[in-house]
């Protein structure tokens, strides 16, 4: 089995050997397959995209999964890959980050321009955040 070494940033963005991966059919391949790491193996690397006979360990900067568009009620975290936005499924850090889930295991992080896009629509009431959406309102929950 041949092994490989990447590094997802802060923003999302693929690194192999310090380059940037930026081929949309690649990175719809790579992100659809991560897992977390739960081999023997790299256990630096906490995830890892299976195909076929070589295995890509993933070092990332937060978690793997960030989304980074918006676009007719569908979050992006990959050129392709998308989820259907929940507002009600929002939490956030003590730290200001918003999350959103990406299925019933994982979850991905609004990238920081998203977050400036939907922010106008976030207001504090009673220390509580509440997203107000499409006429609706959300109370956003704190990650544990």
């Amino acid at each position: 089995m041949r092994e490989y070494f990447y590094y997802i940033d802060f923003q999302g963005k693929l690194f192999h050997d310090n380059t940037e991966l930026t081929d949309n059919q690649f990175l719809d391949f790579f992100f659809r397959r991560i897992i977390k790491n739960e081999t023997d193996l790299h256990q630096d690397y906490p995830y890892m995209s299976p195909c076929g006979k070589e295995m890509n360990f993933i070092k990332v900067a937060d978690i793997p999964f960030v989304f980074f568009k918006l676009n007719d009620n569908l979050l992006f975290y990959a050129p392709t890959l998308f989820v259907e936005f929940q507002p009600d499924q929002l939490s956030y850090s003590e730290s200001g980050i918003l999350y959103h889930p990406l299925n019933n295991v994982s979850i991905g992080r609004l990238h920081t321009k998203l977050l400036l896009e939907i922010s106008p629509y976030i207001e504090m009431q009673n220390e509580k955040y509440i997203l107000s959406w499409k006429g609706n309102r959300f109370l956003l929950k704190l990650k544990t």
